[in-house]
């Protein structure tokens, strides 16, 4: 009973999550060609910006998007900022410790 009651968890959160990314990711696709959709927004890019500045600390959080993004593609776009300095991360298993850590250890290794 109880192995099922964690697959319908799992299920519910994982559905969950696949609509939260939707609805998040759908609008800004929409936008991609307009000058001043979201996207494209200069608030973003003030962010983006900032990223670049050596004189700049950042403790990067979140950064597998709740495991919308792979950790090799979100740590190697981090790794491209040089103000990227920290990263906090969280897993629920040692088999995404160990994946995660070794993504960040290969995109670090790049800089």
């Amino acid at each position: 009973m109880k192995a099922n009651q964690e697959q319908e968890v799992r299920s519910i959160v994982r559905n969950q999550v696949k609509g939260y990314a939707a609805a998040f990711e759908d609008p800004h696709m929409l936008e991609l060609d307009n000058e001043d959709g979201v996207i494209n927004s200069k608030v973003h890019n003030i962010f983006v910006a900032a990223l670049n500045q050596p004189d700049l600390t950042v403790m990067a959080m979140g950064t597998l998007a709740s495991g919308y993004l792979a950790p090799e593609e979100a740590y190697s776009y981090m790794n491209a900022f040089p103000s990227v300095q920290s990263i906090v991360v969280g897993t629920s298993s040692t088999h995404y410790i160990a994946s995660t850590f070794l993504a960040i250890r290969q995109s670090t290794d790049r800089r």
